[in-house]
């Protein structure tokens, strides 16, 4: 991205999903893709027109459309379950043919999962496909132990980087990193995606 970017800023509406099902979310990528990621009906409710589909209406609105179908479905399931503000960037002389970038404050408030995450998503036209991913970094109040037990099935260690465990969640949903951090585990989940052009 040139310095010279376009900036937009909004708040999206809070969905809710029980702890379980959001361990699974952040640590797994792909298998969400099929059912489609969305907004709780109390969330459409509280805020109609920011839970359309927030990472959509700031690309479209950068001029950044080749890549935008890949970039919101990315942005949507790194953000499920979340309270979020986010910011899109994307090169103003050619938004099109370059990539966009979204970073993302989020903030959990369920039951069992409260406190502050991000996120950052990307998306960039690559010959005739659009190549994307998401970076999620989320502080859950469990051990690692437990946060494992919810990996979606076929997860499994595949070594170390720097002594942090580095874990494949199965049938290419991605890949996550757990980092102790006293009695609690950060984990941070990586998933690509592609879309034809």
């Amino acid at each position: 991205m040139s310095g010279k970017s376009k900036l937009l800023s909004c708040a999206s509406a809070p969905t809710r999903r029980p702890l379980r099902h959001l361990v699974a979310l952040v640590a797994m990528g792909g298998a969400a893709f099929a059912g489609g990621v969305g907004t709780s009906a109390l969330a459409q409710k509280a805020a109609p027109a920011r839970s359309v589909d927030l990472f959509m209406r700031q690309a479209n609105s950068l001029h950044a459309n080749a890549c935008a179908p890949l970039y919101a479905t990315l942005g949507k399931l790194a953000v499920v379950g979340t309270s979020y503000s986010l910011r899109t960037q994307a090169d103003r002389a050619a938004p099109g043919a370059q990539g966009m970038q979204g970073t993302a404050g989020m903030t959990y408030d369920l039951p069992d999962l409260k406190g502050q995450a991000a996120a950052l998503v990307s998306a960039a036209p690559v010959g005739n496909r659009c190549e994307g991913q998401f970076v999620r970094v989320v502080p859950f109040q469990v051990s690692c132990a437990e946060a494992f037990r919810s990996f979606p099935k076929g997860s499994k260690p595949i070594g170390t980087l720097s002594g942090v465990p580095l874990y494949d969640l199965g049938s290419n949903r991605g890949q996550a990193m757990m980092i102790t951090s006293g009695s609690t585990c950060v984990v941070v989940s990586i998933v690509q995606g592609q879309q034809k052009l």
